[in-house]
């Protein structure tokens, strides 16, 4: 019943919405007396800030009481806004509302606070009005070469969603780097936006809004509208059109955080149209501007595109007709929900000088490689890392750089019945309070250095909210089952029931405790201004046999990863699998081992499954993590054990105190095989009379 505002017709480039079978066309400008309120803001804003602000524009919007009691709340905001001010000079505006203050433009808890008078605006709703201001950003800042919206809301204390200090680097990584027009963050399967439905599309968004409604009836200010909104969506996608497929491949975004790249004609045109679609939507339909966003992207021209050469692997990028890279969707992963937004960003898609070519070294610069180590303190072998790895590495004049998780809790053995497992020690001594200043002794001694040395009872997968909502799901879909039975390994046959969940357990404390270590190595690198060339993720129970020779290893071959062949191991490794004891990965594929705990929840395991054509099986670790590689683009480069000289062992305390070093999981090569001198691989020795 509202008139449309914005009238585009006195711009010189015409912005119009884009054509669709869901609306009509529409201009979108500050043309019009109707825009004269909008008009003379903008340019208010410019004569006061364009010069100032002019690289880059954070901007949001508190309009409606309850919002606007924040800016009159102390304390009410995250450090991070402070810092990101004081430390990287960046412009932070936010519309409110409410009583106006002495002056239309002051600084408040270090944000440009401008006052709206929402009596101008056309909506009845201040949610509507908001949208005006959120999906206008080339319309309100026309002179700004890069532009973040960001919900208020996100910069609240108490919420720790883990935002940006450095939000030039943020753009640079989510936007620059993969050469994008926009960056939109990808809905997470989350109870906050799909309830407990176990996929994210926009019927169980919607079902989730309503269903929230309940309990919050202002969540949208029609939830009819909004229900037959959704039916009408889908109803018109149901033919196969271009638009229909983008629409179907469920492009939802949580659009509180978006990236806006302004410095291209093509891009201010991408996004004007876009968004002036994307308005037209909110104007005729409910006010849940994620709801409407993917029928008005569908409508953009767009389609899917395969991460290419130059760009990070896994990147869900869309580009247009001629192949030009336009709208990159950040991985769900890392969205605020987990509270480690701006950490997992970075460290999901590299700094932003990872992929830049690289510049030849001179003979002065140093190779930098960090070793991974997670597992539990049982089973902890050190003494041979230290001196056929990181010594040879250091006596090259390798930086290295070593992070350690170990749990003191006795985890339970995949299989508990093996006879020896439980009789397992570290052949460092089992004194988890001296074990961190030895650690840090014998590694200061070889020229390494001790970043990370985490010794805890257990790690908590309990708490992890990935988990958590995975977890209500699988009781929703199989009540009677282990929530943990089916994730990420399955295996139903009827004896392999109970090791299985064990066994996934195992595997995902093994892998939170890493990307914990990963994150913190990241951290590292940003804070030195240096980055690794190589990482290493290895087991607790690495026990090297013979010196580590890293130049001779990349002799083999160039490739982003390097694990095992294990191809003359009995039995032998499927043809799904690949041996995942150890990889040495380049720097450029690390993310994806490093956040591999987050990358599971990401992974399509029944597409795994469909693979082998089991019934009752999916994939096991080597098959998931085999299936992961390819699906992310990964050359892993499969090596003759000789080139990686280890074996995965235990240290076995004996009966008269002694102790005794077996083989606890074995491999070997046809090529370059590895010399095993006299251990024995514990599956042949006769524990019951060892310990009878």
């Amino acid at each position: 019943e509202k008139p449309w505002i914005l009238d585009g017709s006195c711009s010189d480039t015409k912005i119009a919405s884009f054509p669709s079978e869901a609306r009509l066309e529409r201009s979108c400008g500050f043309c019009g007396d109707a825009a004269a309120y909008l008009r003379t803001l903008r340019d208010e804003i410019a004569a006061k800030y364009k010069e100032r602000c002019s690289d880059l524009v954070v901007y949001g919007a508190a309009l409606g009481k309850d919002y606007v009691q924040w800016l009159d709340t102390p304390n009410m905001f995250d450090l991070k806004v402070k810092q990101a001010v004081e430390q990287h000079g960046t412009c932070i505006f936010t519309f409110f509302s409410g009583a106006e203050r002495s002056s239309p433009f002051l600084v408040e808890d270090h944000q440009i606070v401008i006052h709206i008078d929402s009596t101008r605006l056309p909506y009845l709703h201040d949610r509507r009005n908001v949208k005006l201001l959120k999906l206008n950003p080339g319309l309100l800042f026309p002179w700004a070469q890069r532009i973040i919206w960001q919900d208020v809301k996100l910069m609240k204390r108490r919420m720790r969603n883990d935002l940006p200090v450095d939000y030039r680097q943020h753009f640079e990584v989510t936007t620059e780097k993969p050469g994008v027009c926009v960056s939109f963050q990808s809905l997470p399967a989350h109870n906050s936006s799909i309830g407990q439905a176990s996929a994210v599309t926009l019927r169980n968004h919607c079902d989730a809004i309503i269903k929230a409604a309940k309990r919050r009836p202002t969540v949208s200010d029609d939830l009819s509208v909004l229900s037959n909104q959704c039916d009408h969506y889908y109803n018109i996608h149901e033919k196969d059109t271009p638009e229909s497929v983008i629409f179907r491949q469920e492009p939802l975004i949580d659009s509180a955080f978006m990236a806006f790249d302004m410095r291209r004609e093509s891009c201010r045109m991408y996004i004007g149209r876009l968004f002036c679609s994307w308005l037209d939507e909110i104007h005729c339909y409910s006010d849940r501007d994620q709801v409407s966003f993917s029928t008005a992207f569908s409508s953009s021209g767009l389609h899917l595109a395969r991460a290419s050469e130059g760009l990070s692997k896994g990147l869900t990028i869309y580009e247009d007709s001629d192949g030009s890279p336009m709208v990159h969707f950040t991985s769900p992963v890392c969205h605020w929900y987990k509270h480690l937004f701006s950490t997992c960003t970075l460290a999901v898609l590299g700094s932003p000088a990872q992929n830049a070519p690289r510049v030849p070294s001179d003979q002065n610069k140093k190779i930098r490689v960090s070793l991974i180590v997670a597992g539990t303190l049982q089973r902890f072998l050190f003494k041979s890392t230290v001196e056929k790895v990181i010594a040879p590495l250091t006596a090259s004049e390798i930086e290295v750089d070593y992070y350690l998780s170990l749990s003191t809790s006795k985890a339970k053995a995949y299989r508990a019945d093996a006879g020896y497992t439980g009789h397992a020690e570290p052949d460092i001594g089992s004194d988890a309070d001296s074990i961190p200043t030895l650690i840090e002794s014998m590694l200061s001694q070889k020229n390494a250095h001790a970043r990370v040395i985490s010794i805890k009872q257990d790690i908590d997968i309990d708490s992890d909210e990935m988990l958590q909502d995975h977890r209500a799901r699988a009781k929703i879909e199989h009540p009677n089952e282990d929530p943990d039975q089916r994730f990420p390994v399955l295996d139903m046959r009827s004896f392999a029931l109970k090791r299985t969940v064990v066994a996934n357990r195992n595997l995902l404390k093994l892998h939170l405790a890493v990307q914990y270590l990963w994150r913190e190595a990241v951290r590292h690198e940003s804070e030195s201004g240096h980055q690794y060339d190589y990482v290493l993720f290895m087991r607790d129970d690495s026990l090297w046999l013979s010196k580590f020779d890293l130049a001779k290893l990349l002799v083999a071959g160039d490739h982003d990863v390097y694990v095992p062949a294990c191809d003359a191991r009995s039995p032998p490794l499927h043809p799904q699998e690949i041996n995942d004891h150890i990889l040495i990965s380049k720097r450029s594929s690390a993310d994806v081992f490093g956040n591999y705990y987050s990358t599971l929840f990401e992974t399509d395991t029944q597409k795994c499954m469909r693979r082998l054509g089991f019934k009752d099986r999916g994939c096991n670790s080597e098959m998931l993590l085999k299936f992961v590689m390819e699906e992310h683009g990964i050359d892993a480069g499969r090596v003759g054990q000789g080139l990686i000289p280890f074996q995965r062992s235990m240290q076995v305390k004996l009966p008269d105190g002694s102790s005794k070093v077996c083989f606890h999981k074995f491999c070997q090569s046809v090529q370059d095989p590895m010399v095993t001198d006299s251990i024995d691989q514990c599956k042949n020795i006769d524990w019951t009379a060892v310990f009878q």
